[in-house]
This record gives structure tokens, sequence and C-alpha cells, in this order.
């Protein structure tokens, strides 16, 4: 990974190929949920934001899409220059108002004001225009990835929802009984994809405001799918707080823009709308679980409440409970636990019952190691009394099989994304993550100062190194101290 200074340098000399000019002035955003990061470069009155992502086959769907589109005139990011190795490219300046920026504070459950309004009617009329216009002669399959949104790609959120929100929070619920739900209500909402682009997070944080002009930004994870995907995602953003009100006349503006492009009646949107608006309520409730809970990033955490009064409504509006019971037993017991589970005034700071100073004054230290089983195991880091874990990482599908990945680590970005699009690799960390919890707040509580947990793989480089850095990253952001040492590194092929 290059480091900060290196990136910047990357992207001052992208900025003297594209403008002909030296910024005099670069300045790191605000970054998101994900591993891009954004910067500023200046130059006169010439500027633009400059892109690091490893990910080089997202920077790629990414361009290829923005070319797309703005081949049919929709306003979306130029890409001005790219770097050779892909991972570092220059865009349009969009400023830094979004759409989310006019919305009322949070809390405060009125209507929207006139203007947000219209501007959220003008992002409707234009996400008519992003699916059908955009989506028009798109090679789905060359520039997306799924390259549609079908009944496994409605799993894999409703697994998202399962891991990293149900068993984060240890809601209690039968599993083979979910399951059953999950398959009937993805069945049912699969039934009919249209041909339509579906952008997968359209919501006001992705939408740019300059010189009146609404921009669309992160489309990068767009594919075929369901249209009413989108409208969901914009009108139950969680932190948004759209009155019903108003989400109902946005709603029928939508549906009264969609009969351009589809011959389809008011009640067939309706209920395609509210499978949409149930879905994608839970994949971002597992997003939260994850980034808010498991990564500590507050701004995530803060969402659950919000998101959570969503799903209240839903339980009311949601026409096919009888065919998915456990599924609404769940979101029922999510209603009255989860707000109890999230400590009041420590929002995005949950450190379990023994609470963040109890914590911080521990002088527990863990271990973390990966290593190779082909060259035995590690020894006791703590040279005392030996307490702690062996995670055996080989069931995990093994990247360094294949060609692009053998001189990688589980340090890079494509050998993270590899495993991480595995729905094994997601049990085995919310199962390694449990235990590990439970004998740190038991070392804890009984005055250990040592407690050691190892990753094994056949290499010791791609599945062990991976589990050590994610284990790591988890005990840090919940105030434990870690150590972690990678044992074969010097043994790994040079890149």
């Amino acid at each position: 990974m290059p480091t900060e200074d290196a990136r910047i340098e990357k992207l001052h000399q992208l900025f003297r190929l594209w403008a002909g000019l030296s910024a005099n002035e670069i300045k790191a955003l605000p970054a998101s949920g994900s591993q891009r990061r954004y910067y500023r470069l200046i130059a006169n009155n010439t500027s633009a934001i400059g892109v690091w992502n490893p990910d080089v086959e997202e920077n790629q769907r990414f361009i290829a899409l923005a070319k797309h589109f703005r081949r049919k005139q929709l306003p979306v990011p130029e890409i001005f220059v790219e770097a050779p190795e892909k991972q570092f490219f220059l865009q349009t300046d969009l400023g830094d108002l979004r759409l989310f920026d006019l919305l009322p504070p949070t809390g405060e459950k009125r209507n929207l004001p006139a203007k947000t309004e219209k501007l959220y009617r003008k992002s409707i009329e234009l996400l008519l225009r992003l699916q059908f216009e955009g989506g028009e002669n798109l090679d789905y399959q060359k520039n997306c990835k799924p390259p549609v949104f079908d009944q496994q790609a409605m799993l894999a959120d409703l697994h998202y929802f399962k891991y990293y929100f149900l068993k984060i929070f240890e809601l209690p619920f039968d599993e083979s009984a979910l399951e059953k739900d999950f398959f009937k209500l993805a069945d049912k909402l699969s039934q009919k994809i249209p041909d339509s682009f579906q952008h997968r997070d359209y919501q006001s944080r992705n939408l740019m405001l300059k010189d009146k002009q609404i921009y669309v930004i992160d489309f990068q994870g767009g594919r075929r799918g369901e249209m009413t995907y989108d409208l969901a995602a914009l009108l139950w953003q969680a932190r948004a707080q759209i009155p019903l009100k108003q989400r109902e006349q946005l709603f029928l503006h939508y549906a009264e823009g969609l009969k351009t492009y589809l011959k389809i009646t008011l009640e067939e949107i309706r209920d395609r709308y509210i499978g949409m608006v149930l879905l994608r309520s839970l994949q971002v409730l597992g997003a939260y679980g994850l980034r808010g809970k498991i990564e500590g990033k507050p701004h995530f955490y803060q969402s659950i409440l919000p998101a959570l009064d969503n799903l209240k409504l839903l339980l009311d509006i949601w026409p096919h409970w009888q065919k998915t019971p456990q599924l609404y037993h769940c979101l029922q017991q999510a209603q009255s636990e989860i707000p109890h589970k999230l400590y009041p005034g420590q929002i995005g700071r949950e450190y379990s019952s023994m609470g963040e100073k109890k914590r911080a004054e521990n002088s527990l230290l863990v271990h973390i190691s990966s290593f190779s089983y082909k060259k035995g195991l590690p020894e006791d880091a703590s040279q005392k009394h030996g307490g702690g874990f062996v995670f055996d990482c080989r069931f995990l599908d093994n990247p360094g099989r294949l060609e692009k990945y053998k001189k990688l680590s589980g340090l890079d970005a494509e050998v993270q994304n590899f495993l991480l699009q595995r729905e094994e690799t997601h049990r085995f960390i919310q199962r390694v993550f449990s235990l590990v919890d439970e004998a740190v707040e038991k070392y804890i509580s009984r005055k250990f100062n040592s407690l050691q947990v190892d990753f094994g793989c056949t290499g010791g480089q791609h599945r062990s190194v991976f589990m050590a850095e994610q284990l790591a990253h988890y005990l840090q952001k919940r105030g434990v101290k870690t150590s972690l040492m990678h044992r074969e590194r010097s043994s790994w092929p040079t890149p």
C-alpha cells in the first residue's frame, strides 16, 4: 500500500499531466465506508478531485460506467486522466454540497423545505433517466460485478443482515427457519428483473449539487436490476427521516414518470417498491452493524435506530409477512431489544457491558499473529501461562492458488475482496470475534495481562494474514491493546 506522501505525489504528477500546472494546494477529503480516498487539487482557478483506490477492478468499473453515462449526457463526474497502474485517477470537482446537507437536522421530524422537496423531485427524474437511458446499450457483463441483481445477490444482502446485525447484536432466532424465509423473500422479489440500471446506493449523500445541477456519484456497484430498489434507497434513507406523507408524494412522482418507460400499473409498482424497501432496510442494517460496531465508525452506528424506525413502519405495511414468519419475529425482536443494547449517550462507542473506562484501565495485551502450518505453531508470546486460541484458516478458499494473487498477501485489497465475497468468510469472522470477545471480557475481569490468538494457513501469506488483520482492527476499535505479527512475512514473494 502506498503511503500518504506517495499517494499525494502520484496525484500531483497526474494533475500536472492533465492541467499543465502544478497544484499549489492539495487537501484530503473525509473518508467514507470504503478504502477509497479522495483529495482536492487546486492550481489558480483549476481544480480536480484525485482518487486513490487499491481495488483496480472497482476503479475500472467506475471509470467505464462514468464514460458510458457521459455519452448518454447524464450528469456524472468526467474522468480527466488515469494512472497506468489504475489505482489513481482525476475526476470533476463537484464541490462539497450534497442533497443530504439540505435535510432538516436529525431528529426534527418535520416536512422537507419546499426547496429541498423540489430537489428530491428532480433527483427522481434524474434517477429514471439513469436507470433507462443509462441502462440502454450498457454491457452489464463487462462493466458490472455482479452483472445482475438476481436472487443470489438478494440472498447475499439478506445474509449480510443476518451476520452483521442479528448475530453481532446477539438477537435470538431460528436459523433454519430464517434461511427458508430468506429464500421465499428472494424468490418473490427476483421474479421480474427489468432491463434497467440499478445504482445500488442512490441516496442523498451520493447526489452532489453544483451550479443548479444534480450530479450522481458512487455508481461503481451498479448492475441490471429492479428499478424501485433505488427509489427505496432514496426515500427510506435512515438519516433523512422524510415524513411519510412526503415519501408517498415522491413515490407517486416516480410512479408517474416510470409509466413513460414501462407499461406497469400503480399497484404493481407499489408492491415491488415496498418489497425493495424491506430488502434495502435489511441490507443497510447489516452495513451499519459492520461499519459501526466492528469497524467503529460512529456515523454508521448512529443510523441504526432511524433504520429500525423504518422497519417498524414496514411491519405494518408489508402485506406478505405470513410467508416469512421467522423474519417478522426477528424484526420484532430488534425493535424491542436493540435500543437497550446501544448504550444511550455512547452511540458509536459500545465496548460491552464493562464500558469504555474499564477497558481503558486494564493491562491486557492481545498478541495476534499469522503463521504457516508448514513451519509449525507459534511460540507462546507471554512466555508464561500460554492461554489463547489457534484458528485454522485452511478451510477458506485459497486466493494463493490463483496466479494474480500469488505475489500479494492478506494486506492487499485484492486479496481482502476475494475473501470477503465468500459467505464462509463472514461466518468465520463472526464466530472468531464472538469467541475472542468472551475471552477478552473474562481475562480482563480476572486481571490477566496476556492473551494469544494465532491464525494459520498453508503459506502464512493470504488467509491467516487477512484474519489476523481483521481481528486486530476489531479489538483496537474497542480499546483493547494488541500486538500484531505476521511470522512468515520475510518469506513472501516480492510483488
